[in-house]
């Protein structure tokens, strides 16, 4: 699939004296397809790549069901310790993700089992499904992560959650990778305490219908958030988003809609946590400058 011909237009719209310069928004997979080389509602390997994270991770699901994508894993904790905790991760990977400035997708959470440890204090269960990206680098190296700009929009669940069961928080955040491998971030809009600019509402995650979405706004130097049409931008004035210097290069453009599980540690016994999740509806944006 030629994705690179989708790369025309750019949507300028002026909202009190703002450019607002988002990529338009183009279809890419409704999982309607229904067969790929003789696989009946099979997902498209002409936009996806099927991969896992977590090296404790026992059972994992990608299907399409319904005419949507349909995701579920299961991981475990150790029992060696009560510090940290073990990821668990399943996603769908966009093919081509050079080319993407952002995605949107209508999730939904099915199933979800969060277990929490009393004697580690340091770590909590959650349950997630989110849309993550690299959006721009903030240096001229292309060899590493270092300086790569990235972020996410999640409805996720956390074991210290006080709310009626099944309901889970929308919220986003980005971060600036601070070394070759990412393993610190020298930015980032969490910092621990999410940014209540970043946090939309709670909704009912088996029912929900609305849109999560991301990109970043080359033009005005943003990186954007919305959901079921609220948006909120991230700029450099108002959150300190560092300066734009390279696109991500090929080797390290990544997008990714992924499950992910969190578990903590324990001494006590071992812990699961597992997550069921649908995929519908994804639309995507390529950047309009090559």
């Amino acid at each position: 699939m030629k994705l690179k011909l989708l790369l025309a237009g750019i949507a300028l719209l002026f909202v009190q004296g703002q450019v607002l310069a988002l990529d338009p928004l183009v279809n890419y997979d409704n999982f309607n397809k229904k067969k790929v080389d003789g696989c009946k509602y099979c997902i498209n390997p002409e936009l996806w790549r099927g991969l896992q994270r977590g090296d404790r991770v026992t059972e994992i699901l990608r299907e399409i069901k319904a005419k949507r994508a349909h995701l579920f894993h299961r991981s475990w904790n150790q029992t060696d310790s009560n510090s940290g905790g073990e990821q668990g991760r399943n996603r769908l990977n966009f093919r081509e993700s050079e080319t993407i400035s952002g995605a949107c997708f209508t999730p939904r959470i099915k199933k979800y089992e969060i277990k929490h440890c009393d004697g580690n204090i340091d770590s909590w269960g959650q349950a997630r499904i989110r849309y993550l990206g690299a959006f721009y680098d903030t240096n001229t190296a292309e060899d590493s992560d270092d300086g790569v700009v990235y972020a996410a929009i999640e409805m996720r669940r956390g074991s210290w959650a006080n709310g009626k069961k099944g309901r889970f928080e929308v919220s986003g955040w980005v971060e600036e990778c601070g070394d070759a491998d990412c393993t610190f971030d020298n930015w980032s809009t969490y910092d621990d305490v999410d940014d209540p600019d970043l946090v939309f509402k709670t909704v009912k995650g088996v029912k929900n219908k609305g849109k999560m979405c991301l990109g970043y706004d080359w033009f005005n130097h943003e990186i954007v958030f919305s959901y079921n049409g609220d948006e909120r931008r991230v700029n450099s004035t108002d959150h300190g988003l560092p300066a734009f210097a390279n696109r991500v290069s090929d080797d390290w453009a990544w997008h990714v809609i992924e499950t992910r599980t969190d578990v903590p540690n324990c001494m006590d016994k071992p812990l699961s946590g597992s997550i069921e999740a649908e995929v519908d509806d994804v639309k995507v944006r390529y950047f309009g400058i090559p």
